[in-house]
C-alpha cells in the first residue's frame, strides 16, 4: 500500500517556491546599481573600508600638481616628479618622495583619521548602460588628517597644516581594492596649498601575499608597497 503524501506539505512548496523566486534575484543583484545613484556621506572608518585600503598597493611614482613654477611653493625645489616609497605604519601612512634633483627629498606622515568621506555617483545618468548589473560609479574616499614632513616637505607639513588623502575609482554597488586606480594627496593650511598625485598598482592577491610571508601589513603594521 502506498503512503499517501500529507497535504500539508504540499501547501509549503508554493511559498517555498516564492521565497526561492524571490531571494535568487536579490542575491543576483548584490552588487548592481542604479542610474543616477548617488551616495554622500562621512561615516566612521568601518573595518571592511579598512581591509581595502590595506589591500591598495601605491605605485611608485608621484607627481606635484598645477603649474610649472608657483608664486610661493610649499614644497621645496624644483622637481615636479618623484619616486614614490610608501609605508604603513600603526596608525600611519607614510610617503617618502625622492626627486630628480640632488637633496630634493622628504617624507609626509599621514595620520589616520577615525571618519571617511565616500562619495559615489553615476556621472552620465542620462547614457545608457549595456550592463545588465547597471551603471559604473565614480568614487572617492576621502581621509583628512594631520601631517608630519620632513626634508623638502617640512614647510609643506608646519603647523596648522593637514592633508586629504583621496582614492579615486570607478565600480559597481560592491566593494572591491580594484576598483580603486589612482590617489591624491591634498596638503592645505595657512601655509598654503600643494597636491600630489600618482597611480595604484593591482591589489595583492591571497596566494601572492602567502607567497611574500610577511612583506605586506595592515594599518597597524609596518609594510611597503610597490
Amino acid at each position: 500500500m502506498k503512503r499517501a503524501f500529507p497535504l500539508r506539505r504540499l501547501a509549503v512548496l508554493p511559498a517555498l517556491a516564492v521565497s526561492i523566486g524571490i531571494a535568487a534575484p536579490a542575491f543576483a543583484c548584490a552588487c548592481c546599481t542604479n542610474s543616477a545613484q548617488r551616495y554622500i556621506a562621512t561615516e566612521r572608518i568601518s573595518p571592511q573600508r579598512m581591509a581595502i585600503m590595506d589591500a591598495v598597493r601605491f605605485g611608485d611614482s608621484a607627481v606635484i600638481a598645477g603649474s610649472e613654477v608657483d608664486d610661493d611653493p610649499i614644497i621645496d625645489g624644483i622637481s615636479r616628479h618623484f619616486t614614490l616609497s610608501f609605508a604603513r605604519r600603526p596608525g600611519r601612512m607614510v610617503f617618502t618622495l625622492d626627486g630628480d634633483a640632488e637633496n630634493e627629498a622628504g617624507a609626509l606622515t599621514f595620520t589616520l583619521p577615525k571618519k571617511i568621506g565616500i562619495f559615489e555617483i553615476d556621472t552620465s545618468p542620462d547614457e545608457e548602460d549595456d550592463k545588465q548589473t547597471g551603471p559604473m560609479l565614480y568614487r572617492e574616499w576621502r581621509l583628512t588628517g594631520a601631517i608630519t614632513g620632513t626634508g623638502i616637505f617640512r614647510r609643506a607639513a608646519a603647523a596648522g597644516q593637514k592633508a586629504t588623502l583621496i582614492f579615486h575609482g570607478h565600480g559597481n554597488g560592491c566593494l572591491e581594492a580594484e576598483n580603486f586606480h589612482s590617489w591624491s594627496l591634498l596638503l592645505h593650511g595657512p601655509a598654503g596649498k600643494e597636491t600630489l598625485y600618482g597611480p595604484l598598482n593591482r591589489p595583492e592577491t591571497s596566494q601572492e601575499a602567502g607567497e611574500a610571508g610577511n612583506g605586506t601589513a595592515g594599518a597597524g603594521e609596518a609594510a611597503v608597497n610597490g
